[in-house]
């Protein structure tokens, strides 16, 4: 009867508990005490078979020390490792009950106890380092779909590992209190993909964003928008590199967009301010493939304010070296304004539509001032002279 509580009750109850609590640690040591107990149990089979009965029973004891490994076995299951080491501590007390019915077994009964000892103080030192220090790798399944394997701490993941969530996204990377913190790459069901810092959650500091259709941003990202100095490189060759915020091109910048359509004629580049997504404030616009190029302010996206237009490419109304200064609104030149054509004459009067259209002056190199009439850039007849 000895026998079998000693070595199936003592190793299921003490076994579950403290080697559960102890995982990888102090094994060995446990080893040893359980076969020392085991030991001890068949030495004293036989003469614990006649042995008095007194109050309480071996009976007793021995059922005492099957609810204590249930409740240990519950505690374990729940991670309450004060419990379990409670417990551990009332089993030895039922042993040492037990063992008071034998003679000759008090010296080795405090050999096992202080083993037994050694045993639940690698259990306390496991127990700590545990709720400290991050597991290898674990896997955590959510009530939502969710799922995360890696690392953890305090059933949160910390360290690097992978957050497979339900509507397909996935996140590769470190984490820290249960939030994406430190380097790891989002891959967004719908193919997108970033890949670069974080910080509580949110895309923050250096990264790569990678749109489904093969758009790319490489630059500063602030509480998961582009903003900051970057790089947006567009799936057709168009290029912005400069200041961003919130996701738009916004402050200073450079932009070059090639021919794409039919309605854009050519390449084009700009350099200048930017508010929203949309060229404003000032800036130089090169249309590169007609050889124009506009410097002046802008507001929306259209020429508005003083500006100049300067043809350096020759077009069916324009030289090489021609240029107008006017007033622009919607990136049309209104009112009044000055062309200067490359032989050295000069235009002073009303435009329309980026073109001399109405009343004005022109002023020869050799002095000369007529009153002309221009129409869709045309000079109509030859003019009065005036001086």
């Amino acid at each position: 009867m000895l026998k079998k509580i000693l070595a199936d009750k003592m190793k299921e109850a003490v076994g579950k508990s403290i080697e559960q609590s102890m995982q990888d640690e102090g094994s060995a040591d446990f080893v040893q005490v359980m076969q020392a107990m085991q030991s001890v149990g068949s030495q004293q089979g036989s003469s614990s078979a006649g042995a008095a009965c007194e109050t309480p029973t071996l009976e007793e004891l021995g059922k005492r020390m099957t609810d204590i490994q249930k409740e240990i076995q519950e505690a374990s299951a729940k991670g309450e490792y004060n419990k379990v080491i409670e417990l551990s501590k009332e089993i030895g007390q039922v042993q040492a009950q037990i063992f008071q019915r034998s003679a000759g077994t008090q010296q080795t009964l405090a050999g096992l106890n202080a083993q037994a000892e050694a045993v639940k103080a690698k259990a306390r030192g496991a127990q700590s380092r545990r709720q400290a220090t991050p597991a290898g790798s674990t896997t955590l399944n959510y009530t939502n779909g969710d799922r995360y394997t890696g690392a953890v701490l305090n059933r949160k993941p910390h360290g690097k590992g992978t957050y497979f969530s339900k509507n397909g996204n996935r996140y590769e990377g470190e984490f820290a209190n249960g939030e994406r913190n430190g380097r790891g790459t989002f891959f967004y069901a719908g193919g997108a993909r970033y890949e670069g810092e974080w910080k509580d959650g949110k895309m923050h500091g250096k990264g790569i964003y990678t749109y489904a259709k093969g758009d790319v941003y490489e630059g500063d990202f602030k509480d998961n928008q582009q903003t900051g100095k970057g790089k947006f490189t567009g799936r057709r060759g168009d290029v912005y590199e400069g200041d961003f915020l919130d996701d738009k091109k916004h402050g200073k910048g450079k932009e070059f967009t090639p021919h794409m359509s039919k309605a854009q004629h050519g390449d084009y580049l700009y350099e200048g301010e930017w508010k929203d997504d949309r060229k404003h404030g000032y800036g130089v616009f090169d249309m590169m493939t007609a050889g124009v190029r506009y410097e002046g302010f802008w507001e929306d996206g259209s020429y508005h304010g003083k500006g100049k237009m300067i043809y350096y490419g020759k077009t069916e109304n324009t030289e090489i070296g021609d240029w107008l200064e006017c007033n622009f609104v919607k990136s049309q030149g209104v009112g009044q304004g000055v062309y200067h054509f490359a032989d050295g004459r000069r235009y002073e009067g009303a435009f329309k539509q980026t073109e001399m259209n109405g009343k004005g002056k022109l002023y020869y190199p050799n002095g000369d001032v007529y009153e002309v009439e221009f129409a869709d850039n045309k000079m109509q007849g030859k003019g009065v002279k005036i001086s």
